[in-house]
Formats: C-alpha cells, sequence, structure tokens
C-alpha cells in the first residue's frame, strides 16, 4: 500500500496546535464553582462570546438559548400566528426557560434573555450576570442590515422605511430595554433609563463590543480562565456596500432614535469601563 504524505503549511500547523491546546486546556480546567448568565443583547458581538464562554464548561453543564427556536415555540405555546402577535410573550417564554436553568443548576446560561431584577434577586448570591455593550449607532445599523439581508429574511424595507417605523424607533431603545427588563419601554423613558442605569449596576461584569480586549482581561481576573473569542456572526450585508448606501441624513436620523441608548452606554462608559 503507497503511503500518502500530507504537507500541512507552517502557519496552519502553528494555529492547529495553539487550538488543540487552548481546547485541552479548557476541557481539563472547568469552572465548578462559576455560574454565569450571559444577557445577549442584539447585534452587540454576542454570538462569538456567548460560544467562547460556553466552551469553558462541559456540554451537559451549559444552555445555549435557540433564537428561532424559543420563539417558534413560544408560539406554539401561545397559538400566536406571528411574532408581533406574540409581543411581550415572547420574553416571559424566555425567561421561564431561564429560571428553569437556574433552577437546576445549570453552570453557564446564555441567550436573548431580558434583565430581570426578581431573578437576579433570588440567584445572584452564587451567579454572576454578564453583559456586553456596544455603541448604538453601530448596533441600530446592524440590526438593520443583518434582519433586511439575513438568509429566508422576509423583511423588505428600505433603510429610509424602517428610519421612520416603529422597528426604526424599537431598534434605538433595544439595549434599554434588555437592561430595564420591559418588553416596552415606559410612556415617560426617561423612567426606563433610569431603571436600566440602576440594573446595570447588578451585573458582575459589563463589557463593550469596541473594547473587547478590555472584557477578556476583566473576565480572566474575574474567573481566572483566558476568552477565545472568534468573530462568528457576520452581517450578510457587504460593509461597503453599506458605506454607499448610508448617507449622513441617514445616520443623524438613527442617532436621534438612539437617544436612549446612548444615554444608557455613555453612562455605562463613565462608571464600568
Amino acid at each position: 500500500m503507497n503511503k500518502v504524505t500530507v504537507i500541512i503549511p507552517k502557519e496552519i500547523a502553528k494555529k492547529s496546535v495553539k487550538g488543540i491546546y487552548f481546547l485541552i486546556k479548557n476541557r481539563f480546567s472547568p469552572l465548578p464553582n462559576e455560574k454565569i448568565v450571559f444577557i445577549h443583547l442584539h447585534k452587540c458581538g454576542g454570538t462569538s462570546i456567548d460560544s467562547a464562554i460556553s466552551k469553558l464548561y462541559s456540554e451537559h453543564n451549559r444552555f445555549r438559548l435557540s433564537a428561532n427556536g424559543s420563539a417558534r415555540a413560544a408560539l406554539n405555546y401561545y397559538n400566536a400566528s406571528n411574532r408581533i402577535e406574540l409581543g411581550e410573550n415572547l420574553h416571559k417564554y424566555r425567561t421561564a426557560i431561564l429560571q428553569y436553568h437556574l433552577a437546576i443548576g445549570t453552570y453557564y446560561i446564555g441567550g436573548h434573555f431580558q434583565f430581570r431584577k426578581d431573578v437576579y434577586e433570588e440567584y445572584s448570591e452564587n451567579v454572576n450576570f454578564i453583559t456586553m455593550l456596544r455603541d448604538p449607532v453601530d448596533r441600530w445599523i446592524s440590526n438593520y442590515y443583518y434582519k433586511r439581508y439575513k438568509k429566508d429574511s422576509s423583511y423588505d424595507k428600505s433603510i429610509d422605511e424602517c428610519i421612520e417605523s416603529s422597528l426604526g424607533i424599537d431598534f434605538g431603545s433595544r439595549m434599554v430595554r434588555f437592561i430595564a427588563g420591559e418588553y416596552e419601554t415606559s410612556n415617560d423613558i426617561e423612567i426606563s433609563i433610569e431603571k436600566a442605569k440602576k440594573n446595570l449596576h447588578l451585573f458582575s461584569l459589563i463589557g463593550f463590543l469596541d473594547q473587547m480586549d478590555i472584557f477578556k482581561s476583566h473576565f480572566n481576573e474575574m474567573f481566572g480562565r483566558k476568552l477565545k473569542i472568534p468573530k462568528k456572526r457576520i452581517n450578510p450585508k457587504d460593509r461597503t456596500a453599506i458605506a454607499e448606501e448610508l448617507k449622513e441624513h441617514h445616520r443623524e436620523r438613527i442617532q436621534e432614535l438612539c437617544q436612549p441608548d446612548i444615554e444608557l452606554y455613555n453612562y455605562a462608559i463613565e462608571n464600568f469601563l
């Protein structure tokens, strides 16, 4: 039988060895005393972070919420015909899933959960809540283009149409609502913003997408583990095409819509960076 020799380029070999070393190190160095809930805010780099943290735990000790799977299950459970009809029941359903995994002692839980103070108060003694924030205007733009151009998307509104729609308004306060634990912001938006600001102080760790190295350093200091964070979710719309389509007046209007999230984001930078 003839032998087949496979030549692996030196650069790839080095990366493979590093990857194997990292995998083995994490596999045999569990975090038995550190429970984490990752509140994954939309379009804030959370998919990559969720993946990286979950790999620190054994399969039976981690749970990563499927956004689409939980939405489909909630539609069936509440007998709703679409996501709009489902409304806040989606977040109630996901909160119930979160509470279930906290109750049975799952060590790592990550997903699009709203932060709920009542859940925090019940489990905070031995659970660390963490999250990642992003510049609100960049987050809004990423959210729109992902929704518009992702595979099998039925959303066909132009950037101008989205900006002037209820969804455009929703995008501008999504971080506030998730951190405040609200499906809709209060009629007095300042109440929701202040609630979100207070809730930020309950998190064990808050990261900023454009300061990822600082987040990884703080994570290592807090949990004694290094994170290897790959870039998991790529926006389906090319950056060059986005830059060509987005005009200055679009950015100005988006910035107006994002004022609630901008206030929260600036507060977080001042207090947690």
